[in-house]
């Protein structure tokens, strides 16, 4: 690391990350989000809550709607080329993973072959603790995603997945999806 990059990182704290590109945002506990200006996200809803600490990468990449909330130690990357949107009254445990970058394992140069694909996730999710959401995956509304798994295909409305890679397990009742 750089001398200047250590002064940054020590001028920021124990969290600090510097990226290349995109800044790597960290957001302190019991922060409050309601504008778009405060982290710098595409756009933000009212009544959000973020724990601490959250890793934002690309956060103008990043859609989050009303009264979502997310627990500490989540990090939510998108790269340029993709994007991440997050429908009203989502949950988001801790040390969820949401990335919307992967690499091309067909390619003699892997490292040379980034492939970014948006997620989305619908209104009223769950996404349980230290879930891994990979690229391209679109999540349906009421869908819960259960501690550990790893969602590697789109998730139907009102599914309940769990397992590595995530699996249906069941559906939810229809009168709580209402």
């Amino acid at each position: 690391m750089t001398r200047a990059a250590n002064s940054i990182k020590a001028a920021l704290g124990r969290f600090a990350y510097l990226y290349v590109g995109c800044l790597l945002r960290l957001i302190r506990y019991g922060e409050y989000a309601s504008t778009t200006k405060a982290y710098g996200f595409q756009s933000i809803g009212q009544d959000c809550v973020i724990g601490r600490p959250v890793y934002l990468e690309c956060p103008h990449k990043i859609r989050i709607g009303k009264r979502v909330s997310m627990a500490g130690c989540v990090y939510i990357g998108a790269p340029e080329g993709a994007a991440v949107e997050i429908g009203d009254d989502t949950m988001i445990a801790a040390f969820a993973i949401i990335s919307t970058a992967t690499h091309d394992y067909h390619a003699k140069e892997m490292r040379r072959t980034g492939i970014n694909r948006s997620v989305v996730i619908g209104k009223g999710c769950w996404i349980g603790l230290n879930a891994i959401i990979l690229p391209g995956v679109t999540i349906g509304d009421g869908a819960v995603v259960g501690a550990g798994a790893v969602v590697t295909k789109d998730v139907e409305p009102g599914a309940i997945v769990v397992g590595v890679p995530a699996r249906l397990m069941k559906y939810r009742e229809s009168e709580m999806l209402r």
